[in-house]
């Protein structure tokens, strides 16, 4: 049985996949550029969709910002997940400390 939390889960992550192929449908994502850091798709490693007013039910155009996974993350107050390269230095790191 499901609660009324997983269900609102479950459709408001419906809504995000149908917002952000709308969001795409009227953005060139080849030449798209960050609004919060002016990168572009050759200087990060993906674009999100994100909810202006936090409603992921809102599906409005003037609701939906393209941003840099970095920045979407930056918006919501929580760190960026690490890429590879930074699990490696970190493992590296780890591993000449265990030596020494």
């Amino acid at each position: 049985m499901s609660s009324i939390f997983d269900e609102y889960q479950e459709g408001a992550k419906k809504a995000r996949g149908r917002h952000t192929a709308k969001f795409w449908r009227h953005a060139d994502r080849e030449h798209y550029i960050c609004p919060r850091c002016g990168r572009g798709g050759d200087e990060v490693e993906s674009f999100e969709v994100h909810h202006v007013d936090g409603d992921p039910y809102n599906g409005d155009m003037n609701n939906l910002r393209g941003l840099c996974r970095e920045c979407h993350y930056r918006v919501h107050d929580r760190d960026p997940p690490k890429s590879l390269e930074d699990w490696k230095q970190e493992f590296r790191g780890l591993s000449e400390n265990d030596s020494a």
